[in-house]
């Protein structure tokens, strides 16, 4: 049974944070939360294993008394996914916002991202745009979303397929009854566990809502872990779990695996691979190309990409082949994605 209207301050917010090795960071996101306009009811911070002076930096940054109830909990190293799960399961809070080791809150964040559930029985989970940081704090994008244009007015399955939704943890509040009815984060992934949560959300019925003020101040490392065997490894779960629970209806002409998913994480794949030939991370390309070999094992259509996939894992030759690409004329270059051919643009 889903909850009724009730006034917004009776809707308590338990704000969750997983750190692992975040001792770099990890006192600014705890400053960013205690200086809320309206503070959290409680403050649930794990400590997932740390093998760096994180958990001192936790404790020193939550010793005095700032009128929130804090706890403090280290464990095993489980992963973020699972770490999150823990801290909810230990929430007594009716909402749940989750805020990543190494992003900042802007102040009106509770705020502002609690207001709309007051009168929203269906609402799961409302979330805002957010400012891009680098590893220094320093400012890159302001309100990213609305830079970049990105349609939030998801009302579909297939608008939430067909691309990145953009719906960050640290930028998310979430009810903790819909969290808990669609079994909260997966733990095996590592990666697009984000989009997996909010998608099992919206087929069960929850309804979103997208604040467009910049809440949210997101840290983008340059070492991304996009390249990693376990995030690769978590893209092919991803789709492996989309194919089993969104099967194709012929008579409605909806082939959302077909025509969406499969799509968008080639492109995702093809581009990660393109970035790691650029940047000469050939070790990384060959990850990347074995897991399009997976992806394409897994195609729903009938394609032919082997002796295109033989070269990709050989990254060295593949780049070579992309340079001779592209000293040919045009007129006579063989058609190559957009996301290959950028692979060498700045050689």
């Amino acid at each position: 049974m889903r909850h009724s209207s009730i006034p917004t301050h009776h809707l308590t917010v338990t704000a969750i944070v997983p750190v692992y090795n975040g001792a770099a960071h990890v006192a600014g996101c705890l400053a960013s939360i205690f200086a809320q306009t309206v503070l959290p009811d409680e403050i649930i911070v794990i400590d997932d294993g740390s093998t760096d002076d994180s958990l001192a930096a936790i404790k020193a940054a939550t010793s005095d008394d700032r009128g929130v109830v804090v706890k403090v909990v280290s464990q095993a190293n489980q992963g973020q996914s699972a770490t999150r799960n823990e801290a909810a399961r230990l929430a007594s809070g009716a909402l749940l916002a989750f805020c990543d080791q190494d992003d900042l809150w802007r102040p009106r964040h509770v705020e502002q991202l609690r207001r709309p559930f007051a009168s929203h029985a269906d609402l799961g989970w409302v979330y805002s745009d957010f400012d891009e940081i680098d590893l220094d704090g320093r400012t890159v994008t302001k309100g990213f979303i609305g830079v970049h244009r990105l349609d939030q007015t998801r009302r579909t399955l297939g608008q939430f397929l067909q691309s990145d939704l953009m719906m960050l943890p640290s930028a998310s509040m979430v009810r903790a009854t819909a969290f808990w009815e669609v079994g909260g984060f997966d733990p095996r992934l590592c990666g697009y566990e984000d989009d997996d949560l909010f998608i099992r959300l919206f087929r069960a019925g929850w309804s979103c809502r997208f604040v467009r003020e910049p809440l949210t101040r997101y840290r983008v490392h340059s070492q991304s872990a996009s390249a990693s065997a376990r995030f690769l490894q978590s893209r092919l779960l991803f789709f492996d779990k989309l194919v089993r629970d969104i099967p194709s209806d012929e008579r409605l002409n909806r082939y959302f695996i077909r025509d969406l998913v499969f799509p968008r994480l080639l492109h995702t794949t093809v581009s990660d691979y393109a970035t790691a030939l650029r940047t000469r991370q050939y070790d990384d390309a060959r990850l990347i190309a074995d897991a399009l070999a997976e992806l394409y094992r897994r195609s729903p259509v009938s394609v032919s990409r082997r002796a295109k996939l033989a070269v990709m894992q050989r990254p060295e030759a593949m780049h070579a082949l992309l340079r001779v690409h592209r000293s040919l004329p045009r007129r006579v270059r063989p058609r190559l994605g957009e996301a290959l051919c950028s692979a060498v643009a700045r050689h």
